[in-house]
């Protein structure tokens, strides 16, 4: 199934940030992509096409990913976040994870991922 839609990929890890990007434009999306909180803040304000954000979790640094997603639905209202991490959903704190309108544990296949963004794009 090919899907419409830009895609704000925010993964501090090189190689799983290219996987990312290249999955989601293989099933139709635009994507973007963010290695920190700062580029992320700069393009999601920059770029009022952004419809969804997949964001890694557990970022390093002095703003964490969960922040990063609370920040990014406070701005950008209509933005939906997929928070994604190593960590699997009952470890992952719930302050951190309820920051994202959904979650994802990695390992995850593409196409899950894929999906994923397919339904917050229909809640918008």
């Amino acid at each position: 199934m090919r899907h419409t839609g830009t895609v704000l990929v925010v993964e501090d890890d090189e190689l799983l940030s290219e996987l990312l990007h290249a999955g989601l434009r293989s099933a139709g999306y635009t994507v973007l992509d963010a290695a920190d909180r700062d580029t992320a803040a700069e393009l999601l304000a920059a770029r009022p096409e952004i419809q969804v954000m997949v964001c890694d979790i557990t970022m390093p640094g002095e703003c964490s990913g969960a922040e990063l997603m609370q920040r990014a639905k406070s701005r950008e209202p209509a933005v939906r976040v997929v928070g994604i991490s190593g960590y699997p959903a009952d470890r992952v704190p719930d302050n951190q994870a309820n920051s994202a309108d959904e979650f994802l544990g990695k390992p995850f296949a593409l196409s899950m991922l894929a999906d994923c963004v397919c339904r917050q794009l229909k809640k918008r």
